[in-house]
C-alpha cells in the first residue's frame, strides 16, 4: 500500500468500522483514540499520511484541537471532521480546501462517498466503481 490515512475515534466500533472501509480503499491504516496519540502517529507517518479521519467529540482531547495541530504542519493533507453536530467544526471546515465534515451517524456509502469525494488517489475511483 504506498498511501496511508490516520483514524482518530474514541468509538472501538466505529474506529474499526472506518479503518476497514479505508482498508477497501487502499490505504494502510493507523488508529488512535485520543489526541495526544493521534498527533504523535501523524508526526511519525507525516510524509505517508494522506487522509485523516477526526471525530469532533474525542473522550481524551479535543477534536477540533486536533485538525488544528495537523493543519499547520500540513496544508495539504485531507483531514474528515466527524460530527453528530451540524454546527459543529464548520466555520472551520468550510474554510478548509482540504477538509470536510461529515455528520454522525453517517450510513456505509454516504462515508464512502466522503472517501471518494476527498481522495487524492485515482485508485480510490477505480475500487469504488
Amino acid at each position: 500500500m504506498s498511501k496511508s490515512a490516520l483514524v482518530v475515534e474514541s468509538e472501538n466500533l466505529v474506529r474499526s468500522l472506518v479503518a476497514n472501509i479505508l482498508h477497501i480503499f487502499q490505504f494502510e491504516v493507523h488508529e488512535a483514540n485520543d489526541e495526544e496519540s493521534a498527533f504523535e502517529l501523524f508526526r511519525r507517518h507525516e510524509h505517508a499520511i494522506a487522509y485523516v479521519y477526526i471525530d469532533y467529540n474525542l473522550r481524551r482531547g479535543s477534536g477540533i484541537r486536533l485538525y488544528q495541530r495537523i493543519r499547520q504542519l500540513d496544508p495539504s493533507v485531507v483531514i474528515v471532521l466527524a460530527s453528530g453536530m451540524p454546527d459543529n467544526g464548520m466555520l472551520l471546515v468550510n474554510h478548509d480546501p482540504n477538509g470536510e465534515l461529515l455528520l454522525k451517524p453517517f450510513s456505509l456509502e454516504s462515508f464512502r462517498n466522503t472517501v471518494i469525494r476527498t481522495s487524492v488517489s485515482e485508485e480510490c475511483y477505480a475500487v469504488a466503481l
